[in-house]
């Protein structure tokens, strides 16, 4: 078992956040799957303490998970996002509606 550990960004107005956590996201993946993890468990990065809006932060982490494994097909079995808590888990799932 492994922890890949990131940093996101802190959200801020008038920056381009969304590419910010994008990043983040890749970042994490392609870390994760340089170790050869076959799975891997993404919480929804920046929301909390950095001020990253919940249900934007786990809209803009699904959409990256998405493509990053379009972009990098076989390179990890499964992605699990995973809410710490029952706002950000709903918030997760409706952003995989």
């Amino acid at each position: 078992d492994w922890v890949v550990h990131v940093v996101g960004p802190r959200y801020r107005d008038g920056r381009d956040n969304e590419s910010r956590l994008c990043q983040a996201v890749e970042t994490a993946l392609s870390a994760a799957a340089g170790t050869g993890a076959r799975s891997v468990a993404m919480p929804a990065i920046s929301a909390g303490i950095f001020g990253y809006p919940t249900g934007e932060a786990t809209r803009v982490i699904a959409r990256a998970c998405r493509e990053w494994l379009s972009a990098n097909p076989g390179a990890i079995d499964e992605i699990r996002l995973v809410g710490l808590d029952p706002a950000t888990t709903a918030a997760f799932e409706k952003a995989m509606a």
